[in-house]
């Protein structure tokens, strides 16, 4: 069956749970504001109530657009059923890296009404990653988990951590037009041809053309504005193109360099959204990258 994957990993996933699900407390037992009287634990499935596995199952499922039916023992509220659906494209190629439960409760004290709200960490073996938010509140019928309302939301890292690759023109003698359809692609054969200074490889003195790509394994919001800065400018430098996969980026700059003169530095800023228009949007520099020098 196509949804069976999604069985297969929530058997094996690690859920790291707060208030009411650990330590032996009790549903009522929530997370506070500040986080008083809340521990950490790390739980498997066979740890849950069925209730929650159930929840978070079906959760998972709608993500991937994939149908859960009556007979699963779960069922949505249609217009729940409906929103949660729309990832699955975006979350194609990535597994569930972590489940965080932050407060499983009674609704207003009365159980069997129950809340249910964490966090999904998405990932691959690549680095590319994501997380969500879920919420669900619902009731605990005879026959079905009942859930009345339930929502995702992306949670975006404040101060994602970019890559940078410096990438000789001749092992690109194409550019990247065969993989710039997808940001896995792109990131691996960058990675490939790129300079293994970490091995020893050192850039050639001389004047030489370079790629330098600058990749966001990070989901960034598709209102962030970041800024590549090569500093001192070269000549041949070219303003950088920028490849979008869905919130995953990244970025070209061309430019000739001889390394064996100067150590230019890559300065990269990312300008986040803002809630409201009386706010000023905040920048922050998320990385300063020292470009390789060749050896004397």
């Amino acid at each position: 069956m196509a949804r069976q994957p999604w069985l297969a990993a929530l058997a094996v996933f690690v859920l790291v749970a707060f208030g009411g699900l650990a330590g032996g407390a009790g549903p009522a037992g929530a997370q506070t504001a500040k986080g008083e009287n809340t521990h950490e634990e790390k739980l498997t499935p066979a740890d849950l109530p069925p209730d929650v596995k159930l929840v978070i199952w079906g959760i998972l499922l709608r993500l991937h657009d994939q149908p859960v039916e009556p007979s699963d023992g779960i069922v949505f509220d249609p217009v729940s059923y409906s929103l949660l659906a729309g990832s699955a494209e975006a979350l194609a190629g990535l597994g569930v890296a972590k489940t965080t439960i932050a407060n499983y409760m009674p609704v207003l004290g009365q159980t069997p009404h129950m809340a249910l709200d964490g966090t999904f960490a998405f990932g691959n073996a690549a680095g590319r990653r994501v997380a969500m938010f879920f919420s669900a509140d619902y009731t605990l019928g005879e026959d079905a988990v009942l859930v009345g309302h339930a929502s995702v939301v992306p949670l975006y890292a404040p101060e994602p951590q970019p890559s940078l690759f410096v990438v000789p023109a001749a092992r690109a003698p194409d550019g990247f037009k065969g993989v710039s359809d997808s940001f896995d692609a792109f990131y691996a054969f960058a990675a490939a041809q790129a300079l293994r200074v970490n091995a020893g490889e050192a850039p050639a003195a001389e004047m030489a053309p370079y790629y330098l790509v600058l990749a966001f394994p990070d989901r960034l919001p598709l209102s962030a504005k970041v800024s590549m800065t090569l500093s001192p400018q070269p000549e041949g430098r070219r303003t950088p193109d920028a490849y979008e996969f869905l919130g995953w980026r990244i970025y070209v700059m061309r430019a000739n360099l001889a390394l064996g003169t100067v150590q230019p530095t890559v300065n990269v800023t990312v300008t986040s959204a803002v809630a409201s228009p009386n706010q000023t949007p905040i920048e922050r520099t998320v990385a300063v990258f020292n470009l390789p020098k060749a050896k004397k």
